[in-house]
């Protein structure tokens, strides 16, 4: 009899034991499943952008993130001209501050207050005679200056504009080449006298 109560205590005892050790075998199973490691604390590059995990790549907002793929940066701190118009991020006058999505939200400035050539003659802006004020967005609504006043020798006699062109009555002439006013023969690109000089040179 006592041997019987012996058996028995020791199949329990080993009964119970051997379910303690299966409890422990589930509970580390689902140890394993919890100490699975965020995307941003598990040393890998997962985004294969040069950067591992927080705080070093940016798209990780802290450790427990489990996706280190960068979000985008706005258009005001993505150091790319967006709009082209030779300025980047803050330095552009079309953002406003680092999180501003948008570096052209500005409207273009006038011809007269833009820094360019935009009518092509040398001038520019203010320093334009076709611009009354940094407003005025047409650097080219002055109308051509006269030909007797364009610094221009434009019948290439030798003479510009009034009173040196002989063409010109006034400064206000459109015409340097008047038909009806022949060229003086000291202007007129000939050896008049046939001593083999011409003009100024005689």
């Amino acid at each position: 009899m006592y041997r019987i109560a012996l058996l028995f205590l020791t199949i329990c005892s080993f009964v119970m034991l051997s379910a303690c050790g299966g409890d422990s075998g589930g509970d580390g199973g689902v140890e394993a499943d919890a100490t699975v490691v965020p995307a941003c604390a598990d040393g890998v590059d997962n985004d294969d952008d040069g950067l591992t995990d927080h705080p070093d790549d940016p798209g990780c907002r802290d450790a427990d993130d489990s996706d280190e793929t960068d979000m985008a940066a706005p258009a005001c701190s993505d150091e790319l001209d967006n709009d082209e118009d030779g300025t980047t991020d803050l330095d552009d006058r079309g953002c406003a501050d680092a999180l501003d999505d948008d570096e052209s939200d500005d409207p273009p400035l006038p011809q007269c207050d833009n820094g360019v050539d935009d009518d092509g003659d040398e001038a520019i802006d203010l320093e334009d005679r076709g611009c009354s004020s940094r407003a005025d967005d047409d650097e080219s609504d002055e109308p051509p200056l006269p030909h007797c006043s364009d610094g221009i020798d434009n019948d290439d006699d030798g003479f510009t504009d009034f009173p040196a062109d002989p063409g010109c009555g006034s400064e206000f002439d459109g015409d340097e080449t008047d038909e009806q006013r022949p060229l003086p023969q000291c202007a007129d690109h000939r050896d008049n006298d046939g001593d083999g000089h011409v003009d100024l040179m005689d």
